[in-house]
C-alpha cells in the first residue's frame, strides 16, 4: 500500500474535513509492503480473516464478526486486543466508540494512528502493527487506549477494527503462528 501527501491532496482533504482543524486526525503518507507466504517459519503471523463492509447496519457488522471467528473456531473471549483505528477526529472517533462498546465490551482496546496517523492505506499500518505485537508475543504499552487494559499476556489473536469515515468498516483478523 502506498499513499503520497502533498500540498494540493492536503488541501482537498481539509477543505472535506477528513484532516486538519481542530479535533481532526493526523494526516499521513504511508508505504506498507509484506511478504505473504503458505510455510509459518519465520513468520510473524497468519492472515486468518478479512471483512471488508460498507455502511454497515449494527447487525451486519455483529454478523461478519460473528462468521469470523466462527471460521476460525474462536469466539470472542480468544481474542486478546482489538486493534482500533482511533485517530484523534472526534467524528470519526464517535463511531469506534459505538461499536466498540457494543461488539468487543470486555476485550482490551489497542490503537495505531496515534503513531502512523491517518492515511488510506492506514489498515496495513494496523495490520503491521499488529502482527509485530503477534511475532514478538507482547503489546506495548502505548498501544492501550486505556492504560488499564495494559495486560501482561503473550498475545495469540488480535482483531483489526478500522473503519473510515463511519462508513468503509473492517474486520481483520491475526493470529500468532507461535507453536505451530
Amino acid at each position: 500500500a502506498h499513499d503520497e501527501m502533498t500540498h494540493s491532496y492536503f488541501t482537498i482533504l481539509e477543505k472535506t474535513g477528513y484532516v486538519g482543524g481542530e479535533m481532526k486526525g493526523t494526516c499521513a503518507e504511508a508505504s506498507v509492503s509484506m511478504l505473504l507466504n503458505n510455510e509459518s517459519h519465520n513468520s510473524l503471523c497468519e492472515i486468518a480473516g478479512i471483512r471488508i463492509l460498507y455502511r454497515p447496519a449494527f447487525e451486519e457488522l455483529a454478523s461478519a464478526l460473528e462468521t469470523i471467528l466462527k471460521e476460525n473456531d474462536l469466539s470472542l473471549n480468544n481474542i486478546d486486543a482489538v486493534m482500533t483505528g482511533i485517530n484523534g477526529n472526534k467524528n470519526n472517533d464517535s463511531h469506534y466508540e459505538h461499536y466498540t462498546n457494543k461488539l468487543f465490551k470486555e476485550r482490551p482496546l489497542i490503537h495505531f494512528k496515534h503513531i502512523f496517523g491517518e492515511c488510506h492505506s492506514a489498515s496495513a499500518l494496523g495490520i503491521y502493527a499488529a502482527a509485530h505485537c503477534l511475532g514478538k508475543g507482547t503489546i506495548p504499552e502505548f498501544l492501550y487506549c486505556n492504560p488499564s487494559d495494559d495486560r501482561k499476556i503473550t498475545p495469540q489473536n488480535i482483531l483489526i477494527y478500522n473503519l473510515s469515515e463511519g462508513k468503509n468498516h473492517s474486520l481483520i483478523l491475526l493470529k500468532s503462528l507461535c507453536g505451530k
